[in-house]
């Protein structure tokens, strides 16, 4: 049975082929297996594919009269289709030579999502008919894609997919857009497909397709470029069109002068460079703040400036925990930014929020708060149960190996219950949650021979 959302892609592409009024919708067996079709049968666009999609018809023999009289029918259908130019898209039937298969298209655009993973039937399912979406969406004329954009949106969440991180929006503008580029050549529209399994678990896929003509295709210029792609991609290229302030000059600025410290050495004039650094990229949070208020992600303004901000999040919650063991102040400091800062951009990099919230929990360490600590990393694994370095992050309070100073008792089997979490759970970074909990169990044979002498 093919997934859900396959069967989505046939209702959402089905409107925008047709460019006509929804007045039935018939069950029928197809060309390749049941599926469903939606048409309005007086359109003329339907009449002249109505030899195209309808496959399934039941032969009888003919009398000599019938075969003129169907002869005369087809003559007929041929004027109809020369001048079917009545409303909506200009379809015609057919191949363009050529041109490879379309479902070797697909499947290659798939393939950037599929390639290396063992994913299940409905997971492939899934993805080529996001592809089949894309592509269609890369195809038609601007206006048209946005309104397709939308549905998409629509149709993902009406199925009770998870909200969509800016990194899957990204590559699905990705594959819009190469479908513009690279194939700006191909005509068709895919009207429907099929993905058919065999007895080994391989599957092939079928696909029919209409052809647009020129005036209904998608026209690269200044004006559609960016239509049809996510409202993250748009924004991006209102930052573009628009020339850096004065203030984000500022901005840039300060993250730069910031990095400089620290390439200078670990003392400058005396002072400790982490310290100096973490002043000076404090009063750019400041700034990022006023700046960016609308925002939700530092991923939404990384394009925007000369400085990565991605980078510079990464080094921040790693020197303000090295500026607070040098200066007590840097304690309730860094605790207010590490808060702000998540609570600012609810929809940053889910890697990102694990490293600043296993700061918050350090630098609450630091502070003597124990109990506080424990909870900010049961709220971590809890809020984002698939990251590992929140387990790690966690575990590693209760080692000795790394809690030397922590003012948490040790607990050894506390620690290696929380580095075997996502060994078990397979999570990226398991493998170092696998060198952590070796570590320990290494450290502890050697502190029971060590007891034993």
């Amino acid at each position: 049975m093919v997934d859900r959302l396959v069967w989505a892609s046939v209702f959402f592409t089905a409107p925008f082929l047709l460019c006509c009024p929804v007045t039935s919708v018939v069950p029928g067996s197809l060309f390749f297996g049941h599926s469903i079709r939606i048409f309005n049968p007086s359109s003329p666009i339907i009449t002249a594919c109505i030899p195209f999609l309808c496959v399934d018809r039941v032969m009888a023999k003919l009398s000599a009269g019938q075969k003129r009289r169907q002869k005369e029918l087809k003559r007929k259908k041929k004027k109809q289709v020369q001048v079917k130019k009545q409303q909506g898209y200009s379809v015609r039937e057919g191949n363009p030579g050529g041109l490879p298969k379309l479902s070797e298209r697909v499947l290659e655009l798939a393939d950037v999502l599929l390639k290396g993973s063992d994913a299940s039937r409905s997971d492939i399912e899934n993805t080529i008919g996001l592809m089949v979406m894309c592509w269609n969406i890369g195809t038609v004329k601007a206006e048209k894609a946005d309104e397709m954009r939308a549905s998409m949106a629509q149709m993902l969440c009406d199925l009770g997919t998870k909200d969509i991180d800016d990194e899957f929006e990204s590559l699905l503008d990705v594959v819009i857009t190469q479908r513009r580029c690279l194939y700006a050549d191909d005509p068709r529209l895919i009207g429907e497909f099929q993905v058919n399994w065999d007895s080994f678990g391989d599957y092939r896929l079928q696909v029919k397709s209409l052809l647009l003509s020129e005036e209904d295709r998608f026209d690269l210029n200044s004006d559609t470029l960016y239509s049809g792609l996510s409202a993250m991609a748009k924004r991006k290229a209102e930052y573009l069109d628009n020339p850096v302030t004065e203030y984000e000059e500022q901005l840039e600025n300060l993250i730069a002068r910031g990095n400089d410290i620290l390439n200078d050495g670990a003392l400058v004039d005396g002072v400790n460079s982490s310290v100096m650094a973490c002043e000076v990229w404090l009063e750019a949070w400041d700034m990022i703040k006023q700046l960016y208020i609308d925002e939700t992600s530092i991923d939404q303004i990384n394009n925007r400036l000369s400085v990565a901000l991605g980078f510079w999040c990464d080094e921040i919650d790693m020197h303000l925990g090295n500026a607070a063991r040098v200066d007590a102040s840097f304690i309730e400091r860094g605790i207010a930014f590490c808060r702000e800062f998540c609570d600012f951009f609810p929809n940053d990099q889910p890697a990102t929020h694990v490293n600043m919230r296993r700061t918050l929990a350090e630098l609450q360490l630091m502070k003597g708060d124990v109990e506080q600590a424990e909870a900010t990393f049961d709220a971590l694994v809890k809020d984002l149960p698939d990251e590992a370095w929140g387990y790690i992050g966690w575990g590693d309070i209760y080692n000795p190996v790394y809690s030397s100073t922590s003012p948490v008792p040790v607990d050894i089997d506390r620690a290696k219950q929380l580095y075997r979490t996502p060994i078990l759970k397979e999570l990226d970074s398991a493998g170092d949650a696998r060198e952590r909990l070796e570590e320990l169990i290494a450290f502890e044979r050697e502190a029971a021979t060590t007891m034993d002498a």
